[in-house]
């Protein structure tokens, strides 16, 4: 800096006015004590005690409401409490910082329980067409298709036949499972 400055008082006031202003960023904008409280909340959300990760969520939403992994944990537990509007709106924001498909699964399921079976529908699919090797939409659009309410014969036929043949990345007992549950929805 002194070899660019030199003796130019100009330069010298633009240079310390820079330092000033990406100071004054940094301690405006700085996250670390909000992360180790996400951090501790994360704890709670491991373990499926979503009642108390969402008290903690909430009161750290002002300044982790741009982190994507964050919004979807938050969303997530209130679609756990069955707040199914506000787990939603949340995951609607998340979508906005992260492309995590099961964000979408998510919203999907949200909207299957609260009984608005198009959206659903719509949610599902966009979630196969983000990552279209993943089985998990299909299989939740095979029970979303099974749904007594919103029974569709043809388009559970279609989509329990792709969760039944395509091909795991890596086998496992969730593939197994699913693939069991569905051919019982199809009986």
């Amino acid at each position: 800096a002194a070899c660019v400055i030199g003796r130019s008082k100009i330069i010298l006031l633009f240079f310390v006015s820079l330092m000033v202003l990406l100071g004054a960023y940094y301690w405006k904008n700085n996250q670390y004590d909000a992360c180790k409280d996400w951090h501790r909340g994360k704890m709670l959300y491991n373990i499926g005690a979503y009642q108390s990760a969402k008290e903690d969520y909430e009161k750290l939403y002002p300044e982790l409401a741009n982190r994507g992994a964050f919004l979807f944990e938050y969303g997530y537990s209130l679609h756990k409490l069955k707040e199914y509007d506000n787990s939603t709106r949340i995951l609607e924001e998340a979508m906005t910082h992260s492309n995590d498909p099961m964000i979408l699964n998510i919203i999907g399921k949200n909207y299957q329980a609260s009984g608005d079976y198009e959206q659903a529908e719509e949610y599902l699919i966009r979630s196969t067409h983000r990552l279209p090797g993943r089985i998990y939409p299909y299989y939740l659009l095979a029970k979303l298709y099974a749904e007594p309410k919103y029974r569709q014969p043809e388009k559970l036929k279609y989509v329990a036949e792709i969760v039944l043949t395509k091909e795991p990345k890596v086998q496992s007992t969730a593939v197994r499972e699913m693939r069991e549950e569905v051919k019982k929805l199809l009986k």
